[in-house]
């Protein structure tokens, strides 16, 4: 997308800031992003549509085209607009209800939250799900989850202050797209043990022990969700063995049964019997990781990391008044592209300049620019000498 680049708003009291891509800062870009035959049949009548965003035949070379109206381009107050997140919601739904190919949807996703102008919380929700009030985020491929165990000790047998909780080890699982059982495509834990063919685990009544748990036929599926309930268990207790006390990870066949699911969980604590639920024994964490560039080396980072965030451990930040004078983020942009008759995609060359020396701004006496979470794929570097 030559001549694009990531900017950010004008500081404004009526609104949040927000990120978009333009060829020219103030532009208000059309959205509309190209697709290939993403159906395994073809919908006949009228296209998956939700609120701004609808699908619409497309013009060769694309078989159809994803777009949104100029209401998205409409910022207020909301870290989250709630109109633009219910259609963003419904739209999903409505692809995946119409019949996608296996994987489809979490491209069509990514590719959204590349093209979408986004205030800074939208950036972790169009791309990750990531709903700080409910607790919750969606995995997708190419994401890692950091498991941190506890184990209960009891140093007396009595009644002492010694005995409960202490931290045990840490696990990391890759969270990978493959073939499932079926022969669509389903999100695995650990690609490796994934792939293993008549390979079972035999199911756990009261919450599960570690990563291999979450093997097997019954676990393939293509969509995901990690769910935090409202109260942690102390850790002078003894645990809980049940979902409504663990971070649950809940997996779904549809978009339709997670969202069902999501809701069952948020209100009772329990998994549906159309979803599958996995939860660790005792009192663990799970955390998502992203992966980005630092310096052109490969680091992942806990997902809402922000650039200042990530840069505060080399350097003081400051909230400046003024500008940056060095650009030195970029942020992939990678869309299908027409080339005469053909479609064409570049892996991980359109990357956009995020506008850090031309549009860096202070929003506040604690916000700036510098504030804007990290998606994965972020490039960040700075010279290594004077």
């Amino acid at each position: 997308m030559p001549g694009f680049q990531y900017w950010f708003s004008t500081p404004a009291s009526t609104q949040q800031p927000y990120l978009y891509s333009a060829q020219a800062q103030g532009r208000q870009q059309s959205i509309a992003i190209g697709l290939d035959q993403v159906f395994l049949v073809p919908p006949t009548g009228t296209l998956p549509a939700s609120g701004p965003f609808a699908l619409v035949a497309g013009s060769s070379p694309f078989a159809y085209q994803v777009t949104a109206n100029s209401t998205v381009w409409n910022f207020d107050l909301s870290p989250i607009r709630p109109a633009v997140r219910t259609g963003f919601d419904g739209f999903l739904q409505a692809m995946d209800a119409a019949g996608l190919k296996g994987g489809r949807l979490h491209q069509i996703r990514g590719w959204l939250a590349q093209a979408l102008p986004q205030t800074f919380a939208e950036s972790l929700y169009f791309r990750y799900g990531f709903d700080a009030g409910q607790r919750c985020v969606e995995l997708s491929p190419g994401m890692r989850l950091r498991i941190d165990f506890q184990s209960h000790q009891s140093v007396d047998p009595g009644v002492s202050a010694l005995n409960g909780f202490v931290s045990s080890g840490r696990s990391w699982i890759e969270v990978g797209q493959l073939p499932g059982s079926q022969g669509s495509q389903v999100l695995g834990f650990d690609t490796f043990l994934a792939q293993l063919q008549g390979f079972t685990v035999s199911p756990s009544t009261a919450g599960t022990g570690g990563p291999v748990d979450l093997e097997g036929a019954a676990y393939q599926m293509p969509y995901w969700r990690l769910y935090y309930p409202p109260v942690y268990p102390s850790s002078d207790g003894t645990g809980f063995a049940a979902a409504a006390q663990n971070p649950a990870l809940i997996g779904a066949p549809s978009r339709a049964v997670l969202e069902t699911a999501g809701s069952q969980y948020l209100s009772d604590g329990t998994i549906s019997p159309n979803a599958v639920g996995v939860w660790f024994r005792g009192r663990t964490t799970v955390v998502p990781e992203i992966p980005v560039l630092l310096q052109t080396e490969l680091r992942y980072v806990t997902l809402g990391t922000t650039l200042r965030g990530l840069l505060a451990g080399f350097m003081p930040l400051p909230w400046l008044a003024g500008t940056v004078r060095s650009g030195f983020m970029n942020r992939l942009n990678t869309p299908l592209t027409a080339n005469g008759p053909h479609m064409t995609w570049t892996p991980l060359a359109p990357y956009q300049p995020v506008g850090l020396d031309s549009t860096y701004y202070q929003y506040s006496d604690t916000l700036d620019s510098f504030d804007l979470p990290l998606a994965g794929g972020d490039s960040i570097t700075f010279p290594a000498t004077g």
